[in-house]
């Protein structure tokens, strides 16, 4: 299973899936529940990075269920973080706020100190889709404060990207702050090799180019874009981008 995340993180979702498939038969051999939860839980993150959201959620849902069955508390902050993620993803913030909640207080009970850094901006994304985006601002902001004060990259550039989105969808209120959000975390994803999350903001970036009026800067940074998710083999990303490199060929 860490294997699969490993790989998925590194964009290298070929041998992610392979990881990801081996752990699953495994865990139907041995039957043991912390196995099977494992396993469908390193399915369910590998599928979320993938953009398969309706499989991601289908894996989870089943780790999730089989946690509170089984009394594995220990999966259950991350499960649960996975979850609200792909609630947010799915425009569905009212179900991820809860379920994030619950996971905060998981994680606190465990003392499971990355589940409760990386909640917050989860946390942050979810209140900011409800209506609530000072809240949620404040709770990215906090969330890329601490994992920086611990050394915890990946989360950082997480809740970079995150605050980037917030400031983006607020149109053109703040486009010089979320390019600065979304720049700062392209250079740490770069620096950890997070290929998916590099491709990933730096679509975001385009956005916030042509919304700025610097469309050739915008074209440059989706062709890259475009390139590592083709790297990748993320293909969900990939015709995402690609229908937006033929809007700016159209407009």
């Amino acid at each position: 299973m860490m294997r699969a995340l490993v790989h998925g993180w590194l964009g290298e979702f070929d041998e992610a899936e392979r990881c990801a498939r081996l752990a699953a038969d495994l865990a139907d051999e041995n039957e043991r529940p912390y196995d099977i939860i494992a396993a469908n839980y390193g399915r369910g993150v590998v599928q979320m990075m993938s953009g398969n959201l309706a499989e991601s959620e289908s894996a989870l849902d089943a780790a999730l269920r089989l946690s509170r069955e089984s009394e594995v508390r220990l999966f259950l902050p991350l499960v649960m973080c996975a979850l609200g993620n792909v609630y947010s993803q799915q425009g569905a913030p009212g179900k991820a706020r809860d379920i994030l909640l619950q996971a905060k207080d998981e994680a606190e009970a465990l003392g499971h100190e990355t589940s409760k850094v990386v909640v917050s901006a989860y946390l942050g994304s979810a209140y900011s889709q409800l209506g609530d985006t000072p809240h949620g601002l404040s709770l990215v902001r906090a969330c890329q404060a601490t994992a920086k004060q611990k050394g915890y990259e990946g989360i950082e550039a997480l809740a970079a990207f995150t605050e980037a989105n917030i400031l983006a969808s607020q149109g053109a209120g703040a486009p010089a702050d979320a390019i600065e959000c979304v720049k700062r975390s392209i250079d740490i994803a770069a620096k950890i090799e997070a290929r998916p999350l590099v491709a990933a903001a730096k679509g975001i970036l385009a956005r916030l180019l042509v919304a700025s009026g610097r469309r050739q800067e915008a074209q440059d940074e989706l062709l890259q874009a475009i390139m590592l998710f083709d790297q990748s083999r993320m293909t969900v990303q990939l015709e995402r981008a690609k229908a937006a490199l033929a809007r700016f060929s159209n407009s």
